[in-house]
């Protein structure tokens, strides 16, 4: 049996580089014993079988090696998703009209009473610190780092005073999930953009040639138009032995250099074009050409230095009517959308590290471009600001995900969890008068009111949290099959998202006792990174709160009661810092009572018309609901529970569970990225994912 490391990993198959040997081996995914594709990643010690075929050595048997120490220094990633069912629910039959209420139809009305109509008891423990932020009493640091400071929320007591509490939208929005995965209701909450994606380095190989100045923009009956030139490169980030290589400084009158800027340079030919030297408003404030100098007049492409690139230097795009003009290049009104689409964004998110000379594609502005064509055809395929730019993918979030499973549209078609808890049609403003644009829901929250608490954590700078990402397609996406697969993208019509993103359960998390506090920022830093919790309660608080519900049919109470106290050892995830392994909550229905209206409506006795339904009726209720479910979906909905059970439910193997990082020990600054750049792997489906990543690349 010969030994080696994996490498070149790819969606169905990899390379093994023999610990003796030069020539890799080949290897399918059908090869791999008692290990996983999804497990592998590059640097992994295996065992091997192979055969020599016309192509190479190929393997025949592959296996982990008793080196590859399978859980040594490896964490989970904190959240997974649970996956929807791929199938809408089958229209009722006149044998089974009770599933009516799990399909889409029309909600039942509000004048009168026609379904269950009561009110559930709940218990809340919290299995970890808890943090659910205050509107109030919000702070600010003195010294303006952009850093916020929040308490925990608060409502009066009867006694007048301030105490800690749970709000009724919290637990509302915390059960709401977990029903809207088990009915297969639709995304209530789901974006209809065009994500962006970094192109790799080598796309400015593409564009490097085919600099521009936008002359014409197009309209609906003419295209616009791009005259090409030529461009200089500019030191501008650069400071060594060579000090000529950061001349974009400042202006002679001490003004700083404006992207679209003229400019006069004195620049040197050498192999790769020119370079400039001295770069000034006026020829006599330049110093004397040298031997292969030249005086070139031009604009100013400045874009900017992201944080953590090697970029050296910026552009000056010459004077076509000088310098020479390599032709004309048209463009439409698609490719002036999709630059505006994209610089729009990248404003609002703060991404652009120096201004831009527009605000949207206009007359005069530089650009590069990928053109395609050739000869008097050729036309720009896709506009640039920069040479490496951020682009759209072809297909939006929502196109992946099937139609029945978009925010509901239709009153008279709406799914499970809207018809309980309540909708609004998107764009209501712009519909007629006639049509129903929302529903009142049919279930009402109380807030959690506390009746036992066990200590509160100190003032507490958290840890980074990341905002999510859905451009980590390999995170976020699967093949058409549902399998995870590293070269799906949003340009892929057949992938499909996911599902629903959880946060999972951490089970024990450090604590101010071990002195070791992950979700404590290292070293207490505060900026505009971070948020500080005041007040967090300790593992072991206690609330309870109420659920008035109203018209359910059966299979509607028994969704809801599985949504608010799920399974034996499951928890539900509640608050702020959840990445971070807060808000562990375990929910216990304590009491369904039911009301009898018209014994209710005939008596002024306080609990006229009240009863309290057998736990053996609830326990059925719930039941009712799975094995329905069951019957209609077969092992899918099976597929989602065990999502839900291996996310909510203990990790496995005492694996840590933090964002992807290189080193054991957190970083102050977070710096996850480093990790995905090191790193060519996917998330395993949920319950799957128990062997987690390695910090380091192997």
């Amino acid at each position: 049996m010969a030994k080696g490391a994996i490498l070149e990993l790819r969606s169905t198959y990899g390379f093994i580089q023999p610990s003796q040997g030069r020539e890799r081996v080949f290897f399918h995914r059908t090869a791999l014993q008692d290990v996983r594709f999804d497990e592998l990643e590059d640097g992994i010690v295996v065992e091997y079988e192979a055969e020599q075929t016309d192509k190479g050595l190929r393997a025949t048997f592959v296996r982990l090696s008793s080196e590859a120490d399978k859980d040594a220094h490896r964490f989970l990633n904190p959240y997974n998703f649970v996956r929807y069912l791929n199938k809408p629910t089958p229209e009722p039959t006149a044998d089974s009209p009770e599933q009516l209420s799990i399909w889409r139809c029309p909600p039942p009305p509000h004048d009168r009473y026609v379904g269950l109509s009561g009110r559930i008891t709940c218990a809340v423990e919290a299995e970890t610190p808890l943090f659910i932020s205050d509107s109030h009493a919000v702070d600010g640091d003195e010294d303006k780092k952009g850093h916020k400071s929040y308490r925990f929320f608060q409502v009066k007591n009867i006694d007048g005073e301030l105490e800690p509490a749970l709000p009724a939208s919290s637990l509302r929005g915390m059960v709401r999930s977990v029903f809207e995965a088990v009915t297969n209701s639709c995304f209530a909450v789901l974006s209809d953009q065009r994500l962006e994606f970094r192109e790799r380095p080598e796309y400015g190989n593409k564009v490097k040639d085919r600099a521009g100045i936008v002359n014409t923009l197009p309209d609906s009956n003419d295209e616009g138009e791009i005259v090409l030139c030529y461009t200089a490169k500019v030191g501008a980030y650069y400071i060594g032995k060579d000090q000529w290589k950061n001349v974009l400084d400042r202006k002679p009158d001490g003004q700083l250099w404006q992207c679209g800027d003229w400019a006069i340079a004195r620049a040197k030919r050498l192999r790769q074009g020119y370079v400039v030297r001295e770069l000034s408003t006026a020829k006599d404030q330049l110093q004397p050409l040298g031997e292969d100098e030249k005086y070139l007049d031009g604009w100013l492409k400045i874009t900017g230095k992201d944080e953590g690139t090697t970029k050296k230097s910026e552009f000056l795009f010459l004077n076509p009517d000088k310098h020479g003009c390599p032709g004309v290049i048209s463009f439409g009104i698609e490719e002036m959308r999709e630059y505006n689409s994209v610089l729009l964004g990248q404003r609002e998110r703060g991404e652009l590290p120096a201004s831009p000379q527009s605000s949207k594609l206009s007359r005069g502005d530089l650009v590069w471009m990928e053109t395609k064509g050739k000869g008097e055809h050729r036309r720009a395929k896709r506009i640039v600001r920069v040479q490496v730019p951020r682009v759209p993918y072809k297909h939006t979030i929502g196109e992946l995900l099937p139609d029945f499973l978009h925010h509901c549209d239709n009153y008279d078609a709406l799914c499970t969890a809207c018809r309980v808890f309540g909708w609004v049609r998107e764009g209501a403003e712009d519909i007629k008068r006639d049509v129903p644009t929302a529903y009142a829901g049919r279930v009402r929250f109380s807030h959690g009111t506390l009746t036992d608490i066990k200590g509160m954590l100190t003032e507490t700078p958290l840890a980074i949290l990341s905002t999510p990402k859905p451009t980590t397609t390999e995170f976020y996406l699967l093949d058409s099959e549902g399998k995870p697969d590293f070269d799906v993208d949003y340009d892929d019509k057949n992938a499909r998202l996911r599902g629903r993103k959880f946060y999972r359960h951490y089970g024990e998390i450090s604590d101010e006792e071990s002195g070791k506090e992950e979700y404590r920022r290292p070293e207490g830093e505060r900026d505009n990174q971070n948020r500080t919790v005041r007040d967090a309660l300790k593992k072991g608080a206690t609330f309870t709160f109420t659920v008035d519900f109203e018209n359910l049919a059966p299979l509607e109470l028994g969704a809801l009661l599985y949504a608010l106290e799920l399974e034996d050892g499951l928890v539900h995830r509640l608050g702020y810092a959840k990445p971070l392994g807060f808000g562990s909550v375990k929910v216990t229905v304590d009491q369904v009572e039911r009301v009898d209206w018209p014994t209710r409506l005939k008596s002024l006795a306080v609990d006229a018309g009240w009863q309290t339904v057998d736990p053996e009726r609830v326990a059925d209720l719930k039941d009712k609901f799975l094995q329905t479910m069951r019957n209609l979906h077969g092992d899918a909905f099976d597929n989602v529970l065990a999502d839900l059970q291996a996310l909510l439910g203990e990790p496995p193997d005492d694996l840590p569970v933090h964002y992807p990082r290189t080193e054991p020990e957190p970083d102050p600054e977070g710096k996850n990225y480093e990790w995905f750049e090191e790193h060519k792997q996917v998330l395993p489906l949920a319950p799957d994912d128990k062997r987690g990543f390695s910090y380091k690349k192997t």
